[in-house]
């Protein structure tokens, strides 16, 4: 309500950073502000599901918070909250929505005051218009007078001669050139474009390349946070054939993320650099590294000798065991 635009925005970026869901921020906000709208009247108090020291926090808190501002507010949330999946930048989405909640106590203010400027701009406009005086009423008719006489004796009087230009000629010479520069033009045009019609050739797809790509396409999104970032470095992208891509992931959530945002992006950008079409990218999750937990010392050890079968002969020969 302060129009703090600036906290809201670091406050936003520390939820996320420690982990939680920007989908569950927005309805979490939601939900509050319906509670703040329920306890501005005491007849809907009961409908707020707390106990009774959390429903005094509500009432104060509510008192501070016109009704307006929350009807808008909730409106905002919701429509954050319907258009989330359907976002390509969920992140961005959230921050304009709180940006337009930071704003409507402002906007709100700056229309009362124009509501209480126009009035006493309109009465000075009034005050500020002289009445002309019988003196200068007069001068105006005599003026008149004057006019109308001037404007009879020239009608009744000579003419002045009219000096006609001489109307321009047209050669068929002209015509002609006038024909041919549009065609011209039209060539020039096409000769300026032809050097932007030539595009970068594109490449070959091979597993080389790929590798490549794959490390250019992820540095793009090295800005969108610690926890994207965090996910394309446990990401590995597996070549089936020419045509299809296996991205292994760690969970569901990730799943859901690579799904929804970055799948679309990573197709449109292979098929801009490489020479190929059709391409197919599925997900599969890693159930034996999502699903295992490793408490003691001895999973552990085992979990990375599967991963690494040299840490056995290092085991052996330096004569190693788990203490």
């Amino acid at each position: 309500m302060a129009g703090d635009v600036s906290t809201v925005l670091l406050t936003f970026n520390e939820v996320l950073e420690k982990g939680f869901d920007g989908h569950n921020f927005i309805s979490g906000l939601n939900s509050h502000l319906r509670d703040l709208l329920v306890s501005k009247d005491e007849s809907t108090l009961r409908l707020l599901e707390a106990t009774p020291v959390v429903k005094k926090r509500y009432v104060q808190q509510t008192g501070s918070c016109p009704v307006d501002f929350l009807f808008k507010a909730l409106e905002i949330g919701n429509n954050c909250d319907l258009a989330y999946k359907g976002s390509k930048n969920p992140r961005l989405h959230i921050e304009l929505s709180l940006i337009r909640l930071c704003r409507l106590m402002s906007e709100s203010e700056e229309s009362f005051e124009k509501k209480k400027s126009d009035p006493g701009q309109l009465k000075k406009k009034e005050e500020e218009l002289p009445l002309p005086s019988k003196s200068e009423i007069i001068r105006q008719d005599s003026k008149h007078t004057e006019k109308t006489a001037s404007n009879l004796e020239m009608a009744s009087g000579k003419h002045d001669p009219v000096i006609e230009k001489p109307s321009k000629t047209f050669s068929i010479k002209d015509i002609i050139s006038d024909d041919s520069n549009p065609a011209n033009k039209i060539e020039e045009k096409s000769l300026v474009n032809e050097p932007e019609a030539h595009l970068a050739p594109l490449e070959e797809f091979t597993p080389q390349s790929f590798e490549i790509a794959w490390q250019e396409f992820t540095d793009q999104f090295k800005g969108e946070g610690n926890r994207i970032v965090s996910m394309f470095k446990s990401i590995k992208p597996e070549l089936q054939d020419d045509q299809t891509i296996r991205i292994h992931l760690s969970n569901a959530a990730q799943k859901d993320i690579f799904i929804l945002n970055y799948r679309p992006k990573l197709v449109s950008y292979l098929e801009r650099k490489f020479i190929m079409s059709g391409i197919e990218i599925e997900t599969i999750i890693d159930l034996t590294e999502s699903n295992e937990i490793l408490y003691s010392d001895e999973q552990k050890l085992n979990y990375l000798t599967n991963k690494y079968p040299i840490l056995k002969e290092m085991k052996k020969t330096f004569n190693l065991d788990i203490t």
